[in-house]
């Protein structure tokens, strides 16, 4: 919650005004305010520990407030919080017990240096920080003589820790829900979390020498303390639990486990333990946050992983104007036809990007050691390294394989959904709503949208980079949108109102959306990128001139190559999306089927259905790709020869009467040769049919 909060909570008409329209606005959605919702529970439930606020509400019943369910809105606890600012009557309090399994928190913010720390609102200056193990998330859960082990997911794993459980069933010990992380040993080193998973999912119920690292508790006794300030369920742990520490369930110590309350005292603190052989970093947690129940990330939580240490091979090496070095690095060796690889003297090594300007002078064909924040890609794109630096040179004759860069690329990928990308006044802009915003340097040409980094090195930047994959797509969209727009202006002065000066144009622009134009062309040297874009660009439209332009219909040519690559998936919301994809552009297409019922009649008996343009694509299960050739390309009709594993036919997007009016329809045919050329009016792109409402 914000600050206004507490101004307002000294009244009782303004705090009630607050939690009815926080409620009622989640209520009606959820998507866009169940996390407000949640933040009010909360805070709530700080503020009603004074006796003064607790008179305000007479009827709320403790464990109301307090039960994991009033969190999510959709609750009945939830509307009895509701209820109790209008003073009605509260329904019985039901008797909750103790629950099988806790979704387990994990931190919202990622950090990457201390001083990222000053970017993060909300936090109250006293932290405790704890080691974050390179492990699997576990869940142990004692009720009377029953101990149960769960996975991060809810499975049940008990049979895996068959020591664990022995020793605490042999422990006098109250009731309890601990978290914690499992960790796999080996002559008392610890394994990677690639290993400990593997152990986990073998058929074989054996334990090894697998560890759990006790750092939190939800439930003691018989009451839930996951409302407890973090600093109290540590005093728990560490009164009623550290001394139960044995070579298989450790709890909280001094190594992993400090109090902190300024920046410089935590950054201190999580270097020591980031020298613990188990860390894989740290969780920064603050002192007084509760755990939240029926979320996944904790808003008070903050995670910062240690430095990445990797041996690469020198591939190639750059001397730079200022005497430093810059060095092409790969891992290996690999197979030929791995992605990014490079042949390097008869063997062939994958390409992982380059180092940061160093002053160290290394001779290719060594191995050097990097300090690197963070690893992207995949194993079907290839991998690359994020900021890194050159260290030493390590006393190994290989580098490290490439399975290493798969084991750290796992877990904690980002969706498209996790971005929001937007367009302001002079710049694009993305956010994932937790880490800020980032502000992004673009450029246009003719061979697409070029990303040059980000304008500030931001908190939201560095979150943002390692999943450039995922959310580059929709800034080429959205950049492509202001691009098609800017065009189509053009063209319909110039076929309007005929020839046109360079400088007239750039000035009807800034008169028709001075926004538009300073996104895409900037302040500096605007004029001049917007004349290299209309002679790059111009032919698709039509657009011809260098100083002067004109409109010429006869350069409207479909492109010289009319070959491209399709893929069909139904999603999840049982449409087709059919995409697309030719030289320099991209079309997706959502067909309405109803149902996946229809899709054999969709595509094997030329049903009609209603299709769109989408900005992007529900892939959820995938039907078939392969090659497609473009057919006749004219205002309301656009045809693709379709040739997949399994789909081999025309189809065919056009815009038709339905009834009183028309709409754009899908639907495939049997022949599979192109309609004859002289119906083809050259639209390379269904977006430049402008003239019909999609």
């Amino acid at each position: 919650m914000t600050v206004d909060f507490f101004s307002i909570a000294k009244n009782k008409v303004s705090l009630t005004n607050k939690i009815r329209a926080t409620y009622l606005s989640a209520l009606e959605n959820p998507k866009a305010y169940d996390y407000e919702w949640e933040q009010l529970v909360v805070e709530l439930r700080n503020l009603l520990k004074d006796p003064t606020y607790q008179e305000m509400f007479p009827n709320l019943e403790t464990e109301i407030l307090y039960s994991d369910k009033t969190l999510d809105v959709k609750e009945k606890r939830a509307r009895q919080v509701y209820e109790s600012c209008m003073n009605k009557p509260m329904l019985v309090k039901e008797d909750e017990e103790m629950k099988s399994f806790i979704e387990p928190n994990k931190p919202m913010y990622r950090i990457f240096s201390i001083d990222d720390m000053r970017e993060i609102k909300g936090l109250t200056g006293e932290y405790i920080i704890q080691e974050k193990y390179d492990g699997l998330r576990v869940q142990v859960h004692k009720k009377g003589d029953k101990i149960t082990i769960y996975s991060f997911s809810g499975r049940d794993i008990t049979s895996k820790f068959p020591k664990c459980v022995k020793y605490l069933k042999e422990k006098d010990t109250n009731n309890f829900i601990l978290d914690g992380e499992a960790v796999l040993y080996k002559d008392n080193e610890p394994l990677v979390r690639a290993d400990t998973l593997a152990h986990i999912n073998k058929k074989v119920d054996s334990e090894e020498d697998i560890k759990i690292h006790v750092f939190d508790i939800m439930h003691y006794k018989d009451s839930s303390v996951a409302m407890e300030k973090f600093e109290d369920r540590i005093k728990i742990l560490i009164g009623e639990f550290s001394g139960l520490t044995n070579e298989v369930v450790l709890f909280p110590t001094k190594q992993n486990t400090r109090e902190a309350d300024s920046y410089d005292e935590i950054e201190e603190y999580a270097m020591e333990i980031m020298k613990n052989p188990t860390s894989e970093g740290v969780v920064i947690k603050d002192a007084k946050s509760s755990y939240v129940i029926g979320k996944k990330k904790n808003p008070k939580w903050i995670k910062w992983k240690k430095v990445i240490d990797l041996d690469v091979l020198v591939l190639g090496k750059r001397k730079n104007k200022n005497g430093t070095f810059t060095y092409m690095v790969g891992v290996g060796p690999v197979e030929e036809e791995t992605p990014k690889a490079r042949e390097y003297e008869g063997n062939f090594y994958a390409d992982v990007g380059k180092t940061t300007n160093t002053k160290v002078n290394v001779e290719e064909g060594k191995i050097i050691r990097v300090k690197v924040d963070e690893v992207m890609g995949n194993s079907k794109k290839g991998f690359s390294l994020y900021n890194a630096q050159f260290h030493e040179i390590p006393e190994v004759s290989e580098s490290d394989k490439l399975i290493t860069l798969e084991f750290l690329t796992k877990n904690g990928r980002k969706s498209l959904a996790d971005y929001k990308v937007e367009a302001l006044k002079k710049s694009y802009v993305i956010t994932d709503g937790v880490h800020g915003i980032a502000k992004m340097n673009l450029e246009l040409n003719m061979d697409g949208l070029v990303f040059h980094g980000f304008k500030e090195k931001n908190l939201m930047s560095k979150n943002a980079y390692p999943n450039m994959d995922v959310w580059k797509k929709e800034i080429k969209r959205a950049y492509g949108k202001d691009s098609g727009r800017f065009m189509a202006f053009v063209q319909n002065i110039l076929i309007d109102e005929g020839t046109k000066s360079l400088e007239e144009l750039f000035r009807r622009g800034m008169d028709h959306d001075a926004n538009m134009m300073n996104r895409l062309f900037g302040d500096k040297e605007g004029k001049k990128k917007m004349k290299q874009r209309l002679m790059e660009a111009g032919d698709a439209y039509g657009i011809k001139g260098k100083d002067r332009f004109f409109y010429d219909d006869l350069t409207l040519n479909k492109m010289e190559e009319n070959k491209a690559e399709f893929l069909m998936w139904l999603g999840k919301d049982e449409k087709i999306y059919f995409t697309i994809k030719h030289e320099d552009f991209e079309n997706n297409w959502a067909i309405d089927i109803r149902s996946k019922e229809n899709i054999y009649d969709f595509l094997g008996e030329a049903g009609k259905y209603p299709v769109s343009l989408v900005s992007s694509i529900n892939d959820d299960m995938l039907i078939d790709k392969g090659s497609a050739l473009l057919g006749a390309q004219r205002h309301g009709y656009h045809e693709y020869i379709l040739s997949g594993d399994d789909v081999q036919s025309k189809l065919h997007i056009r815009y038709l009467p339905v009834g009183d009016e028309k709409m754009w329809l899908a639907f495939t045919g049997y022949e599979t040769k192109p309609t004859p050329e002289s119906s083809d009016e050259g639209l390379n792109d269904a977006r430049a049919d402008k003239f019909i409402k999609m």
